[in-house]
Formats: structure tokens, sequence, C-alpha cells
């Protein structure tokens, strides 16, 4: 038998993660082709699911860093929280990029609630 919610989604949304956010750090950051739109993907070492970037975290990113070359976003760290913003005229839960202070990365038992 075949448990239909282990194939739900290789991509994070806001309530994988844990209320007071997550430290993570980027393995790598590559273009996929998502619904006939190239967007970018960043994979990190510490989770299984990577984060489809919007024009929003991307910014953010590309401002930590001072960097738009995504190779060079590679090993470094960053925190995923949660945050309401508005969207189509609605508030909705969304992740954004924030940069790591002293946010811890996940243990086992946090990687696994954020998977």
């Amino acid at each position: 038998m075949v448990n239909a919610d282990e194939f739900y989604g290789e991509y994070l949304k806001a309530e994988d993660l844990p209320d007071e956010g997550i430290g993570v750090t980027i393995r790598y950051a590559k273009p996929e082709s998502l619904d006939n739109k190239e967007r970018i993907v960043v994979y990190f070492h510490e989770l299984r699911k990577c984060l489809v970037l919007n024009k929003t975290n991307k910014d953010r990113i590309k401002e930590l860093f001072k960097t738009s070359e995504t190779d060079e976003w590679k090993d470094k760290q960053i925190t995923l929280v949660k945050e309401l913003v508005p969207f189509k005229g609605e508030s909705v839960m969304a992740i954004r990029v924030k940069q790591s202070e002293g946010v811890k990365t996940p243990s086992s038992q946090s990687k696994k609630e954020a998977e």
C-alpha cells in the first residue's frame, strides 16, 4: 500500500516551517521550469524540500549576499520564516527569507517536521 501524503510536494510551503523560523544553509540554487515559467529553486543541506523563489525572496537573497550569481549563494546561511502577506486581496501565510542571526539549523526532530 502507498501513502499518498509521502508524495505530496517537494517544495516548501509556509505551513512546513516552525513558528520561530528555521536556519538553513544553501546547498545550491538553479533555474527550473515550473508551470511554463523559469524559476530559481533553492536546495538546502538541512532539508529534503526545496524553495521556489518568488521575486521578493529572490531580491532579499540578492541583497543579503550582494550578488545575483546563484553559484555564489552556495553554503551561505539564511533564515526562513512564515509571514502574513497580502495576495490577491487576501492575507495569506508565505515564506520569507531573512538574514540568519543566531537561528539554529534544525535538529533531526525539527528537520523531520520541515520535511
